[in-house]
């Protein structure tokens, strides 16, 4: 008798574990399901909304734990304009990314570029961002500059770094903002565009890098500040140059009320310190810039962080271009 209730109860345990079996397997394919769903969602989304080229911004979602506290507010990404297409014509010129082998710390890797053709003769290379593990190249189609004509934008990324460039495809093209040349720039996803003076043409925002090497200084990458340069299109140069001092009230509006962390944390109160004082400092408010600094900052080093901040700026070529006061553009 003993024996016959234990076998009923193994056969039941297994018909439970067999159903058990059942149910998971198909929760797991309907999860899968819906997954796929979503995916192939939203690149149909993606596909149309790139359609035209008309359609370039999308809010600023703080994907990235090192952009997450930096960036101005509200700017609009260009991430929607990139095409997935290695080729595109435009008002007779031809825009295309090719490939190569490069050397890389001694390996052969694969890194893509961008050209700007005309009747089959190369006008413009865009290239020179490698990595040990290749790059990425994007580009598209944007009408910044308040007429009905598209500019060439061109990405050209690595991890945590990149070039950009504008380019105008009139008669003859002409490089209008490139990102080497300032020093400034990220990956293309960190390049925004925003009206801010409502006068029809965008302005772009660009991160500077070039206090990466703060990371030494205590800072977790988290906290490295990345201040934002605004370009405004200067119509008598015919290109973008910095114009943080016309723009000073809104870089700076975010500073007034801001909290500073407390220095029992070092790493997040020198992050906090630093990202408010250099949006002073890139608006040519000096005083200000040091004022905040030494009020705020409570690091038993701070006049070696500032003396290493003045270091990197004094180096850096969009701070040497701007001046206190700077005010009229064509």
């Amino acid at each position: 008798m003993a024996s016959h209730i234990v076998w009923i109860r193994t056969n039941k345990n297994n018909a439970f574990m067999k159903w058990l079996k059942c149910v998971l397997a198909a929760t797991i394919t309907f999860l899968i399901g819906i997954g796929i769903a979503r995916i192939l969602t939203e690149r149909v989304t993606t596909s149309s909304t790139l359609s035209g080229y008309s359609c370039f911004a999308r809010q600023i979602d703080n994907r990235d734990e090192i952009t997450s506290s930096n960036s101005v507010q509200p700017v609009a990404e260009i991430t929607d304009i990139f095409l997935a297409d290695k080729e595109l014509s435009y008002n007779g010129y031809r825009v295309e990314i090719l490939y190569k082998d490069v050397t890389i710390d001694k390996r052969r890797e694969e890194v893509s570029y961008c050209v700007l053709r005309r009747n089959g003769l190369t006008l413009l290379k865009f290239d020179g961002v490698y990595s040990g593990i290749g790059n990425g190249t994007r580009f598209g189609l944007l009408s910044l500059l308040g007429n009905e004509e598209k500019q060439l934008v061109v990405s050209q990324d690595i991890y945590r770094g990149g070039n950009q460039w504008i380019v105008t495809l009139g008669k003859s093209p002409r490089k209008i903002y490139d990102g080497a040349v300032w020093e400034t720039g990220r990956e293309g996803d960190d390049l925004g565009i925003m009206d801010i003076d409502a006068d029809g043409t965008y302005e772009i925002f660009v991160p500077i890098t070039s206090f990466y090497n703060f990371a030494d200084h205590r800072l977790s990458m988290m906290n490295v500040p990345l201040p934002s340069v605004v370009f405004k299109f200067d119509r008598r140069a015919q290109r973008y140059v910095p114009a943080n001092p016309l723009f000073a009230e809104y870089l700076l509006s975010n500073h007034k009320d801001r909290e500073i962390s407390p220095p029992s944390n070092a790493d997040n109160h020198l992050g906090d310190v630093m990202k408010a004082t250099l949006d002073y400092l890139l608006a040519r408010r000096e005083a200000e810039a040091w004022l905040f600094f030494e009020r705020e900052c409570k690091l038993p080093d701070k006049a070696q962080i500032k003396r290493k901040i003045k270091s990197v700026l004094a180096a850096h070529p969009v701070y040497r271009h701007l001046k206190p006061g700077v005010t009229g553009f064509q």
